[in-house]
């Protein structure tokens, strides 16, 4: 049986003023026992704000129409979901013609480090009919550094794989509520 740790400091800060303008930011620093001391911990970061337009004095005749709120934000989370000690070389028992033994069973990658997804999202919230009809409007851009995958290695080496940051990936595309 094995286990890992996880730790986490967060803050949050937001602010409201008469509830047309939002402003919110964080910041959250995570260290996993899963990598190697070269990158244990990862911080990531978020901010959005909101603005309802609709509630602005100048905007009058729009309000008595429909309510609307522009959006926006961006923020970054982390992945550790690897194998425990993924970033250290194991060794396992393994007899050989009746003598106790060591062979090799994981190679290890101490400068594997934390799989981080930036999301970026500009979005709008519109209200009809006295809030009778609301759609909601998104367009979300999100992408994905340095995954956590089992790279494979050359078998004469002793191992087949070898956990890695490989790669990239990016979803994007527009959401409509």
């Amino acid at each position: 049986e094995t286990e890992n740790s996880l730790v986490s400091y967060f803050s949050r800060a937001n602010w409201s003023w008469r509830e047309r303008y939002v402003l919110t930011a964080s910041l959250r620093r995570d260290g996993s026992s899963r990598f190697g001391a070269n990158s244990r911990y990862g911080n990531f970061a978020a901010l959005s704000g909101a603005w309802t337009v609709s509630d602005e004095a100048w905007a009058g005749a729009l309000s008595r129409l429909m309510t609307l709120k522009l959006r926006a934000s961006r923020g970054t989370t982390g992945n550790q979901q690897i194998a425990d000690f993924g970033s250290r070389t194991l060794a396992t028992a393994q007899p050989y013609s009746g003598v106790a033994g060591l062979a090799p069973s994981q190679l290890g990658n101490p400068n594997l480090r934390w799989e981080r997804t930036t999301e970026t999202d500009v979005g709008a919230d519109i209200g009809l009919l006295d809030g009778r009809v609301n759609v909601v409007v998104d367009w979300y851009n999100r992408a994905t550094a340095d995954l956590l995958v089992n790279r494979p290695v050359a078998a004469t080496s002793g191992y087949t794989t070898v956990a890695d940051n490989v790669g990239s990936h990016r979803n994007r595309g527009v959401a409509l509520a």
